[in-house]
């Protein structure tokens, strides 16, 4: 790779050639039985761990140093043989009995292999705690034992050695006790290895708790031997209690059979004497007879009539001098109050008009919101979750939410989660006090009680509508089209649920249409759209919208307009149609392999915004049965402007030539036709293919190839200033590890995996990264570091770049899977410190005139331009420390931190796309010749006629490559892939 198309990189040479290794070697080894299993407790110290596998393990990948048993406290290695049962059951001998009473970890590396060379591919971690039979302590608690001034509403906390049996934390193993013993009712959560208790109730002040845990298990059963004490004396309160709100308002006119309410600002008890209690007078001062009624949490006095009201009386509730309450602590309340309102004469409580869904409905979206329809509004003062109930199989299911409509005499129930799948759902709505009730108080009767069947599957309703959103000029005689990704309930197909408006909102008259297996709706307008006139399609989610065959519907409402252009529409669609992602021009002689086939169609509109893919039809002849345009179709997943069918391996082609044709009818009657694409699928075979198995990369950062005793990787980090000459804070080892990191993330993020190697799924390219040599597997070494090692080495800041990157050799076909491109005659490798001076020249060259990409990054770092070096500044110390929290951090700490590793990440990514490329010339990349031969490469085995992005172009900047997402190209890719194949 070249700088500004200075010198190429490429050349030839090799390794000792690949064998099978007793096979094809295709997918990834994998876990059979796992001893202990995941997460076991109370093992016994003597145990010998043991992971069966689907292949005979490569004996020789079991070294390495990730593979073994672990013990987590300190995250040491323990000295243990690894044994290899019957060739497949990987079994760890520690050397020693394991300590009783601790966690382990059995943990295989990605790296791990059968003899057919398949990778494990992820860390394979298997956590256990050997036999245990101390119980558990308290060993802290928050407020901490005897404190004083503690919040009389809590949390109070108590912390265990280990963490908890969820099943053993409840009231009876959990109690919070009061001065004379008695029990305080409390809420009672578990995290780990803490227990939280909230008052239900305020506590009264100045007094002294005990919060008692007894019985409770450890997660390895272990109970609690004697109980767990922590006492705490309750804050002084002085306070009076304060009324903070009251029902009803003054003035307005209540039921005869309504409960007074005054809310309080903490826990309030009545007086002994129920005279002296709040009372509810007549205007004539006649004190009508009460019972009392408090809260859960005691804030709340129900003010509750013996007899119904006297209707049509005008009534005062009254808190004074004479009639009082008293918090917790004793203060009387001090604030008289007295408010007043009408006794009317509606004493009949609401009746549900309907549910939605209904009782014995069936089909019902489990992300459905639930609603409840009244003959008249509800009080939204009085919407208490605790009224309502929703079960399945007998389990509650939590409630987020319960809120009215905009219309207050509807309902709405929000399940917190999704609810079971195919299960019986109940939905009670209580007739208690407190509970749901009309604006003049009249509460249910009797309980309402909704049964439903759920639907299958829990997927939302994903619909795609032509016009696109905001579309202009759309020709005026244009059709709408909406596609589902499943067919559409046909009943649910109507006018009242899908809606086109003017701009006044008004329905425009027309017709729904359903076609291609009820997933598409089309609007045909009875008249034209008027020209220039915007228009609106509004589509109903929920139980009452559009819904699938399934039930399920929209996650919410679809809204979206489209303006009417002045002309009709005459121009056709125009379509391009790919095979496994390789454009129309290296389409010509390509033979693909039969698995993993990927069709893509894409699509853009002519002169106008007409485009309408619910149209497209695929038509794929070629020899054996094939799936018709409809079942492609209808197995299509389908975009605004885009269509892919993938066909899984399962599905594979017959070998032999096919074609495929597109054709699409746009919104205003014109066809469209992409050409005819021809292609030749073949069994894919080793010869034909670049990977048997997944090929490993050694990056090595290690290599001293100047011989000044540092390794050129870190001989980089110290001129970029993410290093320190000395190293001061002891940070260069971390900031290279994360550096290390950071460009094998690069990589594989270009190859289609995760940032550890993982892969993400079929378009992962057979090939990973590692930092530390393979143990028992064929791998390719590439020098990462330093410079040129055919340019001079004495070089520094303002010397000129030999505009080299790095080289590596072409391997057609990658032929050699032990290539060595850490060599220096020729000089291999990739070379960041030429890149460094490239950047360093155009920065002297330009600056202060103007800073470039790498100086605004570089300049606060590199030493050499006036910079202070990670490890160097004072405020290093804190942020770079493993624990640094940078939500937490002043302002100064942030900037320095964000200077750092902003500069780190983007030098990360160049080097990491520079070892793409590399690498890719080492596996086949790219060569000369038509499809079926080579790769379209030009004579410098890089991409001919290369835009922006393209990992193999023949040149790259930093400023390019921090800024564009970089990718192979489509051909270069699919041979990656393995979906196009060589001859």
């Amino acid at each position: 790779m070249a700088l500004s198309g200075l010198a190429a990189c490429g050349g030839g040479g090799g390794a000792a050639p690949r064998t099978s290794g007793g096979g094809a070697g295709a997918g990834t080894l994998l876990p059979v039985r796992i001893v202990p299993t995941p997460h076991s407790v109370q093992v016994p110290v003597d145990v010998l761990p043991r992971v069966l596998f689907d292949g005979v393990l490569a004996q020789d990948s079991l070294l390495d140093p990730d593979t073994g048993v672990f013990r987590i406290r300190d995250d040491a290695r323990l000295p243990a043989t690894l044994l290899l049962d019957h060739g497949k059951e990987l079994v760890a001998s520690p050397s020693a009995a394991l300590d009783a009473e601790t966690d382990y970890e059995l943990r295989i590396a990605a790296l791990t292999s059968d003899v057919d060379g398949r990778l494990l591919e992820a860390t394979l971690v298997v956590p256990f705690r050997t036999v245990d039979g101390t119980p558990p302590r308290l060993v802290a608690a928050r407020p901490s034992d005897g404190a004083s001034g503690v919040s009389r509403s809590g949390p109070f906390a108590l912390d265990f050695d280990d963490p908890l049996d969820p099943s053993s934390v409840d009231g009876s193993t959990v109690t919070l006790l009061g001065p004379r013993g008695e029990d305080h009712p409390v809420a009672i959560t578990r995290s780990g290895a803490t227990i939280t208790l909230v008052p239900r109730i305020d506590l009264p002040g100045n007094a002294e708790f005990r919060a008692v845990v007894r019985g409770v298990r450890d997660r390895s059963g272990n109970r609690l031997g004697t109980s767990a004490t922590t006492r705490f004396r309750t804050a002084i309160d002085a306070a009076p209690p304060q009324v903070i709100a009251t029902w009803p308002a003054t003035g307005a006119t209540v039921s005869p059979r309504a409960r007074i309410e005054l809310t309080f600002d903490e826990a309030v008890v009545l007086p002994g004497d129920a005279d002296a209690s709040p009372q509810l007078v007549t205007g004539e001062g006649e004190d009508l007879a009460l019972g009392y009624e408090l809260s859960e949490d005691q804030r709340t006095l129900a003010l509750v009539p013996l007899e119904p009201l006297p209707r049509g009386v005008l009534l005062a509730a009254e808190l004074g001098p004479d009639h009082l309450v008293y918090d917790r602590s004793g203060n009387a309340s001090a604030a008289p109050l007295r408010f007043s309102f009408l006794a009317g004469s509606d004493d009949t409580p609401p009746r549900l008009l309907r549910a939605s869904p209904g009782d014995g409905e069936t089909r019902v979206d489990p992300r459905a919101v639930l609603r409840l329809s009244f003959d008249e509004p509800l009080d939204p003062r009085r919407l208490d979750p605790l009224a309502l109930a929703l079960a399945a199989g007998g389990v509650e299911l939590p409630i987020a939410a319960i809120a009215l409509d905009d219309d207050p005499r509807t309902l709405l129930v929000a399940p917190a989660a999704p609810m079971p799948c195919d299960a019986t759902v109940v939905l009670t709505v209580r007739a208690a006090a407190r509970a749901i009730q009309d604006v003049a108080g009249n509460v249910l009767a009797p309980d309402l009680v909704t049964t439903f069947a759920t639907s299958t599957d829990d997927v939302p309703l994903a619909l795609v509508v032509w016009p696109e959103p905001d579309a202009v000029a759309v020709p005026f005689d244009a059709t709408l089209a909406i596609l589902a990704d499943a067919p559409l309930d046909p009943a649910t197909v109507d006018s009242t649920r899908i809606l086109v408006l003017d701009a006044a909102q008004v329905p425009v008259a027309g017709t729904l249409v359903r076609e291609r297996g009820d997933r598409v709706v089309r609007f045909v307008p009875a008249t034209p759209w008027t020209p220039g006139a915007e228009y609106t399609v509004r589509i109903a989610a929920g139980l009452d919208g559009l819904r699938k065959t399934s039930g399920n519907a929209l996650a919410s409402e679809l809204v979206q307009s489209f303006r009417a252009g002045y002309r009709a529409d005459l121009d056709p669609p125009e379509l391009e149609v790919t095979v496994d992602g390789i454009a129309a021009p290296r389409n010509a002689g390509r033979v693909l392999s039969s698995v993993h086939l990927t069709i893509d169609l894409r699509a853009r509109a002519g002169t106008d915004p007409s485009l309408d893919l619910s149209r497209a039809e695929l038509t794929l002849t070629g020899p054996g049965p094939l799936p018709d345009a409809d079942a492609l179709f209808a197995r299509a997943t389908i975009g605004p402007r885009s269509l892919r069918v993938q066909l899984t391996p399962d599905e594979r082609l017959a070998p032999g030539r096919y074609e495929l044709g597109a054709r699409v009818r746009d919104l205003s009657g014109n066809v469209g036709e992409a050409p005819v694409l021809s292609f030749v699928v073949a069994d894919p075979t080793t010869e034909a293919m670049p990977f048997e198995r997944t090929q490993i990369v050694w990056a090595r950062f290690d290599l001293d190839r100047d011989g000044n005793g540092r390794a050129d990787f870190d001989d980089d980090l110290l001129q970029l200033g993410l290093a320190t000459a000395g190293d001061p804070l002891g940070s260069n080892a971390r900031v290279a590890a994360v550096m290390r990191d950071g460009v094998l993330a690069a990589a594989h993020r270009l190859f289609g995996r995760r940032a550890d190697g993982a892969p993400l799924g079929p378009d992962s390219v057979a090939l990973r990264f590692a930092a530390r040599q393979p143990l028992g597997l064929p791998s390719t070494s590439i020098a990462i570091g330093g410079f040129d090692p055919e340019g001079n080495r004495d070089r520094g800041f303002g010397s000129p770049s030999s505009g080299t990157l790095g080289r590596a050799p072409f391997d057609p076909r990658n032929a050699h899977v032990n290539e060595n491109v850490t060599l220096t005659s020729p000089g291999l490798g990739v070379f960041p410190a030429e890149l460094f001076l490239y950047e360093a020249r155009v920065h002297l060259d330009v600056y202060p005139a103007f800073v470039t990409t790498f100086a605004r990054r570089f300049l606060p770092l590199v030493p050499a331009m006036g910079g202070t070096p990670a490890g160097a500044h004072a405020l290093d110390a804190r942020v770079l420390a493993i624990d640094f929290d940078p939500v937490t951090a002043s302002a100064a700490e942030r900037a320095r931190w964000d200077t750092i590793w902003r500069a780190a990440d983007d030098w990360a990514v160049a080097v990491g796309t520079i070892l793409a490329h590399e690498v890719g010339h080492a596996v086949g990349l790219v060569a000369p010749g038509t499809a079926s031969t080579g790769l379209f490469g030009d004579a410098t085995l890089h991409d001919d006629y290369s835009e922006p992005g393209l990992v193999m172009a023949p040149a790259i900047g930093f400023d390019a490559v921090v800024a564009i997402p970089f990718a192979f190209r489509d051909l270069d890719a699919a041979y990656l892939r393995q979906r196009v194949l060589l001859r």
